[in-house]
């Protein structure tokens, strides 16, 4: 049972961190009409992280976690993110819905290291 709650508010800060991460990038997008979609990936993906790694600090999680393994967690993650992003966008995927997709993809990834190897 424990471990359902921590899956749901793993969920909760982990969707709050992706929606704030699309919100950066819709807003910065709409600001900026010819911005580079890595540019924008990369400035939504450090806002997100910070409130990501202390809402899964104080809230999924509850314990302390090195703020270096979780760097190292998001930034494969982000890796990933990128990863996705280039070839959707190499296809033809309009930036912001690539985006999205690459997003959402590397947050499956992010938690399960988060889970057993950050927070453990």
């Amino acid at each position: 049972m424990k471990n359902i709650f921590s899956v749901l508010r793993f969920l909760l800060v982990g969707g709050a961190a992706t929606a704030i991460h699309l919100v950066v990038a819709f807003i910065l997008f709409a600001a900026f009409s010819d911005v580079n979609v890595y540019l924008v990936n990369v400035i939504a993906f450090l806002v997100a992280f910070l409130f990501s790694y202390f809402g899964h600090r104080f809230f999924t999680f509850r314990k302390y976690g090195s703020f270096y393994l979780f760097l190292m967690v998001a930034l494969s993650g982000f890796f990933i993110n990128n990863f996705i992003l280039f070839v959707l966008s190499a296809v033809g995927v309009f930036d912001f819905v690539a985006l999205c997709f690459s997003t959402l993809s590397a947050a499956v990834f992010t938690y399960f290291l988060s889970r057993f190897f950050v927070f453990k």
